[in-house]
């Protein structure tokens, strides 16, 4: 009993500073700088705002989030890919969290909700680093939960003869 509720509170820990993060990399120090990136959709829906961030620059505390927010969703980044590969060309390759790029985050029930909509852009690799695709991963994230919700495979590369 005592190790369930440990668990728990571990993934509702790391579900929180994921949360935080999210918060934080959207409405703090970021926006600020990058107000020209924010487009604000005020037809349809008046109160939703859209990030669509550049890369952070090197050393910034904006790197730092997104590191740590890419290893708080790296398992489940993982897994879909890892299913993914293997049920198509029977190998489990590896994603690297620095190399994975946010192309989209939202906050889909507007200003300061916390459930966000994520898409981001993956390079499986096998071996020493050889890529053998790139595929978007569509995610939700709310407390306690990070639910993939689609999986688009984009581009395949050929497997080096030698790790086959």
């Amino acid at each position: 009993m005592r190790r369930i509720l440990i668990v728990r509170g571990r993934a509702i820990l790391i579900s929180l500073a994921l949360v935080i993060l999210i918060a934080e990399l959207i409405m703090g120090n970021l926006w600020l700088k990058n107000a020209s990136t924010l487009i604000l959709n005020q037809q349809s829906q008046p109160d939703k705002a859209y990030f669509e961030p550049a890369e952070p620059t090197e050393g910034s505390l904006e790197e730092i989030y997104q590191d740590v927010f890419m290893l708080l969703l790296l398992p489940s980044i993982e897994e879909v890919v890892q299913d993914y590969y293997m049920a198509t060309v029977g190998h489990s390759p590896n994603v690297d969290p620095w190399d994975a790029k946010i192309i989209f985050l939202e906050r889909p029930n507007g200003y300061r909700t916390f459930g966000f909509r994520i898409k981001l852009e993956v390079a499986p690799y096998l071996g020493a680093h050889n890529a053998i695709g790139v595929d978007h991963i569509t995610m939700e994230v709310s407390l306690g939960e990070i639910k993939v919700v689609a999986h688009l495979h984009i581009k395949s590369y050929t497997i080096p003869p030698h790790l086959r």
